[in-house]
Formats: C-alpha cells, structure tokens, sequence
C-alpha cells in the first residue's frame, strides 16, 4: 500500500470516529456516517443501518444511493420517486 493511500484511509478513519458523537445526536447524522462506514469498510450491516434511517426520515433519494451502494443491488433500478 502507497503512504498517500494509507494516509488516505487513515484520515477517512479519524474522519468518522470524530463525527461519532454527532451521530448519536441527529438521525440524519447517524445515516450519513452510517453510510460513510459502510463505504470505508465495505460493511453491508453499516449500510443496512443507514438505509433504516433513511427509510425512518422519509428520505428518498438518500435511500435510493445507499441502496446503488450495496454489491448485490449496484445494478437495480431505482423508481421515479427515488425509492429502490
């Protein structure tokens, strides 16, 4: 792994354990860091929480891109109302 990479992941890293706190805050928070998690680490239970959240606040679009984001769905179609 190239130093630019892993000092790219690393500030990824701190990145989201620095948001944490917000999270817990504000559900809209939580969902983006949720998803943010799931990016950084590919964790599909991470993406799974982000799209409750989304589902919970009635946010559509958000659902319907974390959704893109998931390996088994990358290829679904999302409707004109933007809910997978």
């Amino acid at each position: 792994m190239s130093v630019a990479l892993w000092q790219s992941r690393t500030a990824e890293v701190a990145g989201t354990s620095a948001a944490a706190p917000s999270a817990t805050e504000n559900e809209w928070a939580g969902a983006c860091l949720a998803r943010a998690t799931g990016r950084l680490h590919r964790d599909v239970a991470s993406f799974t929480t982000s799209l409750s959240a989304w589902k919970r606040l009635d946010a559509g679009l958000e659902h319907a891109y974390t959704l893109r984001l998931l390996p088994d769905r990358s290829a679904s179609r999302v409707n004109s109302d933007g809910r997978g």
